[in-house]
């Protein structure tokens, strides 16, 4: 018997999750700038918030598949969606020191997503489309950044900051809650899942082992280094070194983000049709080369 599939159902809801929490996860480095001072921090300080934040999505990451067969990838998302409301709520709410609090929850939230949409995405997307289907998913990230960009200045102009961030937090538990009824058509067979130690053991004995893999791996920290680098620093950069004003220097991230959708898009559709990952890799890694040599630029003819 054939189990039954809900592609365009998984890929929006997963989509919408992975916006929100790239959202609530873009918020503190575009609004650092403005914010940081008045909470009594230099804004170079972000740094530390998504040093913070990225190491908790990393260790949640780890965990998601064992709560991807204990709660379900579905519930997994929610969970997801409802840390970074809770980091969302203490960032605006909170004293200033609780924000280390509040990037652990975000970034607890952030690391959720990817594993357990994965398992989502695994069980419904047609198998000839599965390339697009999660590069699609996957867009998710430029466009909750994207709109971090777009929108947060306007908040903050409009509303404040705090208020501004306590709204991203109830349409973050807003999603959860829409999430709720979709769980029994969309939850996939929960597979047996290995323990921490046990794919602790799989990196260094099969991944480090293989100098394929291995070279994929060193491959992808220096692509997540170079996208976090630019997505945590590029509003202040701007901003305070190069005296661009903040919602200038967001858009320049925003417009950014939409380019980024299309590129994810196309290079899932390359790979699929190519079924040559390793060369789609490649180009990747040249046009952030070529990126960062343009943001070099920008400094060297900013330079007095």
């Amino acid at each position: 018997m054939i189990a039954t599939t809900h592609p365009w159902q998984a890929l929006s809801a997963m989509l919408r999750v992975q916006v929100l929490v790239a959202l609530a996860n873009a918020a503190a480095p575009v609004l650092a700038p403005a914010v940081a001072p008045g909470l009594g921090f230099e804004p170079e300080r972000i740094g530390l918030y998504a040093a913070v934040s990225y190491l908790c999505a990393a260790i949640t990451g780890l965990h998601a598949g064992e709560g991807v067969s204990r709660v379900g990838a579905v519930r997994l998302n929610q969970l997801a969606l409802l840390a970074c409301a809770a980091g969302a709520l203490i960032a605006a709410l909170a004293p200033a020191s609780a924000l280390l609090v509040a990037a652990a929850c975000v970034g607890a939230g952030y690391g959720l997503v990817n594993p357990s949409a994965a398992a989502v995405l695994a069980h419904h997307s047609p198998v000839r489309a599965r390339g697009v289907f999660f590069s699609v998913k996957q867009t998710g990230v430029p466009i909750g950044v994207g709109l971090a960009g777009a929108l947060l200045p306007l908040g903050l102009a409009l509303l404040g900051w705090q208020a501004s961030v306590v709204a991203l937090a109830g349409l973050c538990v807003l999603a959860a809650l829409v999430l709720a009824p979709l769980a029994t058509r969309l939850e996939p067979p929960a597979p047996a899942q290995p323990s921490v130690r046990e794919i602790a053991r799989a990196l260094v004995a099969r991944v480090w082992a293989a100098p394929v893999l291995r070279a994929m791996c060193l491959a992808s920290m220096a692509y997540a280094v170079t996208q976090q680098v630019y997505v945590t620093f590029l509003v202040s950069w701007l901003h305070l070194e190069q005296g661009w004003g903040l919602a200038s220097a967001a858009g320049v991230l925003a417009g950014s983000q939409v380019l980024s959708v299309a590129a994810r898009i196309g290079f899932g559709a390359w790979g699929d049709r190519a079924r040559d990952a390793g060369r789609v890799l490649v180009w990747v890694g040249l046009a952030m080369a070529l990126g960062l040599l343009a943001l070099a630029g920008v400094a060297w003819a900013g330079a007095p």
